[in-house]
């Protein structure tokens, strides 16, 4: 079977080396598909009161590759409290991976940058 990613081999750069991918990332979008798009939109662009943008450069929750990862696959809690992100592990770390690929595919490296919560621009 065909092993895009296991948690062990992911770092940034494997995560932004997928992301330049043509057949991770169509894996990614695919899913990003037929999940995520509910609350970040078909297109990225967020969903007021749902979900953060994704396709700009501010990132509320980590900038980095492996923050984005780890906030698909675990869920993000803010301030002790859940946020809408829940945990999406069921999908398997080669699927979250493909996902995260997906996303920096939209993305350059060194230019994402991490904006507080609070201060990110409002969404549509």
């Amino acid at each position: 079977a065909r092993q895009l990613a296991t948690v062990k081999s992911l770092d940034d750069d494997t995560l932004w080396k997928m992301s330049r991918n043509d057949r991770v990332v169509a894996e990614g979008k695919a899913v990003y598909a037929s999940l995520c798009f509910t609350c970040h939109g078909p297109t990225l662009d967020g969903i007021k009161g749902l979900g953060f943008r994704l396709n700009d450069d501010l990132w509320v929750h980590g900038n980095t590759p492996m923050s984005i990862y780890r906030n698909v696959s675990e869920g993000i809690v803010f301030e002790g409290k859940p946020t809408g992100m829940a945990a999406q592990q069921a999908l398997g770390a080669e699927r979250v991976a493909a996902v995260v690929a997906f996303l920096l595919s939209t993305q350059q490296a060194g230019r994402m940058r991490a904006v507080p919560r609070g201060e990110e621009p409002s969404q549509r």
